[in-house]
């Protein structure tokens, strides 16, 4: 089930969306969460999957959710970075339907441009 998306957002609002998040995730110990991270149209190289692992390492540090409920997904580019946060069953994946419907906006690689980035690019 998707609990939540967002994209370009301050670090301390994204904090706000976590947290209610974790309070999910400990109200049913039995879910894992999936944290699929998108970059933009330009991005940094490997900026999805470190979006992912802020959100995940966030999880683990304010939430205490333990690891092995954290599941990140780099799904790709699209226009503007992207976060989508989902909660399954243990050893479940989110409904297929619900993923393949956010993807929809996918950008091909021919229409991306990836640069190195000094520094962080996180916000």
């Amino acid at each position: 089930m998707k609990f939540d998306e967002y994209s370009n957002i301050p670090f301390e609002k994204e904090k706000v969306r976590l947290n209610e998040f974790i309070s999910v995730l400990r109200s049913d110990p039995s879910q894992t969460a999936y944290i699929v991270a998108y970059a933009g149209r330009q991005a940094c190289v490997g900026e999805a999957k470190e979006r992912a692992n802020r959100v995940k390492n966030y999880l683990q540090r304010a939430g205490g959710i333990r690891p092995a409920r954290l599941k990140t997904v780099d799904a790709g580019y699209q226009k503007e970075w992207q976060i989508d946060l989902y909660v399954a069953p243990a050893n479940a994946l989110p409904h297929m339907s619900e993923v393949i419907a956010s993807t929809d906006a996918h950008l091909p690689l021919s229409k991306v441009s990836i640069v190195k980035c000094k520094g962080k690019f996180l916000q």
